[in-house]
């Protein structure tokens, strides 16, 4: 299995014409790195050849926002890099057939996806709110005591308000996120989202203090 082979592979099929899009726009404003990249193809689509992921790879590297680059950068020689380095640390598998390799996320790839998925997570904002509240409402046992710390943390970090232990306030739509965050701590069987008309007068009046003060509304 040669670096000499792959980079042949990636510099013949990184120019193709027809490349399945498999990431969303929201994930591809979140990749920082090439290595990201093609983890983040690979968790999309499970095993795929090289030769399929390299323009899918090449074509993301070129256009994404988050990815810094300098002048001399040449994604087709990075990605070839890149797949070295995440085999190297046991991120993905490789295996040769016939004159291309298929490449396989493995679950410590995986596991680094979903993590890097949770560090950047981030609930969108529409131009104004609506006047209405949601209400993220999680009442997990105490033998999961380690994970719902976690999951508080993470609400704080996304900005909710903790109108009670175990309730907790924003005023755009959470729904993706918190299903992504709290089924990432395997606590979305004791986690729900409920958008409501009316709140108590003095909670209400506390909720708009706190986002008032970040300029959210």
């Amino acid at each position: 299995m040669g670096k000499i082979i792959i980079r042949q592979i990636v510099k013949q099929h990184a120019g193709a014409n027809k490349v399945t899009n498999y990431l969303s726009a929201e994930t591809k404003e979140k990749i920082q790195t090439v290595g990201e990249a093609v983890l983040s193809i690979l968790f999309a689509a499970g095993t795929v050849a090289l030769a399929v992921m390299a323009p899918n790879a090449v074509q993301l590297l070129k256009y994404l926002p988050g990815l810094k680059k300098k002048k001399d950068f040449d994604e087709e020689e990075e990605m070839v890099k890149s797949v070295y380095y995440l085999k190297s640390r046991g991120y993905i598998k490789l295996k040769q057939i016939g004159k291309d390799y298929s490449v396989e996320i493995t679950q410590k790839g995986r596991k680094k996806v979903l993590r890097f998925n949770l560090e950047s997570v981030e609930i969108p904002k529409t131009k104004k709110w609506d006047g209405k509240w949601w209400l993220s409402v999680a009442d997990v046992p105490i033998d999961e005591r380690k994970h719902a710390d976690m999951l508080r943390e993470k609400f704080k970090q996304l900005g909710f308000y903790p109108l009670q232990r175990t309730v907790w306030v924003y005023p755009f739509d959470p729904r993706d996120a918190v299903d992504f965050v709290s089924a990432y701590y395997k606590l979305d069987r004791y986690v729900t989202v409920l958008r409501v008309d009316y709140m108590d007068p003095v909670d209400n009046s506390d909720s708009i203090k706190f986002f008032k003060k970040p300029k959210l509304i």
